[in-house]
């Protein structure tokens, strides 16, 4: 089962869900989160995050907090009435600081985003480990 923005309308295949989810929107998550809850669905072993907001213009836009953050946040809200197993969130290496040529950049590297993307995945990351409650979570450099 997958949540994307609306999509193409060719039909997935028979044996796949796909709910249409707007991360910007609480009306959108909850009523994405509800159909999952009228399939039978109340456990899930995994949520696998990799929405976000991304740009290549140099201005900064409210989008990397509407959707990387708050977009978490009302996802993470949302699925407290779930039995979640885990929660893998895709961050951004983007996040570390600089390293030297030769050095290698691990999960202990310090974390010193520049400009809005990498901060909204900080953010979120942060955001995730507060309100996990119960459910594993992981989140992952790429």
């Amino acid at each position: 089962m997958g949540f994307d923005r609306k999509g193409p309308s060719h039909p997935p295949p028979k044996t796949a869900h796909v709910i249409a989810c707007d991360l910007s929107s609480d009306e959108s998550v909850y009523t994405a989160l509800d159909e999952v809850r009228r399939l039978g669905h109340r456990r899930i072993a995994s949520i696998l995050h990799l929405a976000a907001y991304y740009s290549f213009a140099s201005e900064s836009s409210h989008l990397y907090e509407q959707v990387t953050v708050r977009g978490t946040e009302r996802l993470m809200h949302g699925l407290r009435d779930f039995e979640v197993e885990q929660f893998i969130f895709a961050s951004t290496m983007l996040a570390h600081a600089p390293c030297e040529p030769g050095e290698h950049i691990n999960e202990n590297w310090p974390l010193e985003p520049k400009w809005d993307y990498p901060k909204s995945k900080v953010t979120a990351e942060q955001l995730i480990v507060r309100e996990r409650a119960n459910v594993r979570a992981n989140h992952y450099q790429k």
